[in-house]
């Protein structure tokens, strides 16, 4: 899945100044832990691995890190599947491996492409319930989002130009028609035939109107995936920018509980002071008489 990035792990210290170097698998179990962590806890934790690496002498990878970006909700959610029900995720990828396979056997490829549709729907459900489980929204919205991701993945299978690591920050498209066309394994070549009769007029025309009607069904299909993707991306958007409200009204609170409380510390030292003054006139009016 994509989101990670490629992380050096090469250490670039002075050797008078080396400190014990991280072997690169704790680095990718460090990693991991970001995104298998709750969500609200991925800047947190990003940030502290960055000032650790940077501590330890490896700034390139410490400014790799704090460039990590947080997945939105709908990429948690799938990153969340990926490490809490690896069963299920691999029947996924394996649904799409199958259905790739049977690209070109019409009927096996229909019996493939329902394998593929209910390993979709029972991922999302799965989703679903590990959201609700972590606290998390589990709106309308987010829920497309988590399908249109699953959908991809169960689209290309093993095939996924993407790493699939659990770690994914963005969602995912399906490839269009034309693109899952050239996952397809090569054909092996056929071997020589008899030439064959030319075949009547009317078996062309029957061909013809078959090829014309899967022209005509491609691009039925490409336009609606189109109208799909473009109001995909106009809820992304507007998710996005929900969420960033709410970020806003998150850091607006912790503003006024800060403001609250150093009101309440100024407060205690204005008592303190009045408690003070009334101390020293009295010791003054004693001293007087």
């Amino acid at each position: 899945m994509v989101g990670a990035g490629s992380i050096s792990y090469r250490m670039r210290i002075p050797h008078h100044d080396r400190k014990p170097e991280r072997k690169p698998e704790r680095k990718n179990d460090e990693l991991d832990k970001l995104y298998r962590a709750p969500l609200s806890e991925f800047v947190f934790l990003r940030n502290a691995l960055a000032t650790e690496l940077k501590k330890a002498g490896d700034a390139d990878d410490a400014k790799r890190v704090k460039a990590l970006v947080k997945p939105n909700a709908s990429a948690w959610a799938v990153n969340r599947l990926y490490w809490k029900e690896p069963l299920s995720f691999a029947a996924l990828i394996k649904a799409g491996d199958h259905y790739r396979d049977t690209f070109t056997e019409k009927g096996a490829q229909e019996d493939a492409e329902r394998e593929r549709l209910d390993a979709v729907r029972d991922a999302t459900g799965i989703a679903r319930a590990l959201l609700e489980r972590s606290a998390k929204s589990a709106s309308n919205v987010v829920m497309r989002r988590v399908e249109t991701t699953l959908d991809a993945l169960a689209s290309y299978g093993s095939a996924n130009p993407e790493p699939m690591d659990g770690r994914l920050t963005r969602d995912l498209e399906p490839p269009g028609f034309a693109a899952l066309a050239t996952l397809q394994p090569a054909p092996e070549p056929a071997a020589p035939q008899e030439p064959k009769h030319e075949e009547p007029p009317g078996n062309r025309d029957d061909v013809a109107r078959a090829e014309e009607l899967l022209r005509e069904r491609k691009a039925a299909f490409d336009e609606a995936r189109g109208t799909r993707d473009a109001a995909t991306k106009r809820a992304d958007a507007l998710t996005e920018q929900l969420e960033r409200l709410h970020d806003q009204i998150e850091r607006a609170h912790r503003g006024a509980e800060e403001a609250e409380t150093a009101v309440v510390e100024k407060e205690m030292l204005v008592k303190d002071a009045k408690m003070e003054l009334e101390i020293a006139r009295a010791e003054s009016e004693a001293a007087d008489q």
